[in-house]
């Protein structure tokens, strides 16, 4: 939500980022929280069990 608004922030000011970028920038957010999630989940596993 609040990377929504200032998607549309940027694109009505025109903070030097062109818009396209913003739209970008999103989807691939939430593919690396994705892909940090995983990678978090496999250190846990190959750490031994104390």
């Amino acid at each position: 939500m609040f990377r929504a608004r200032f998607t549309m922030g940027s694109r009505s000011r025109g903070r030097g980022l062109p818009w396209w970028l913003t739209l970008l920038a999103y989807p691939m957010g939430l593919l690396d929280g994705y892909l940090l999630s995983i990678w978090m989940r496999r250190r846990q596993q190959q750490e031994p069990a104390s």
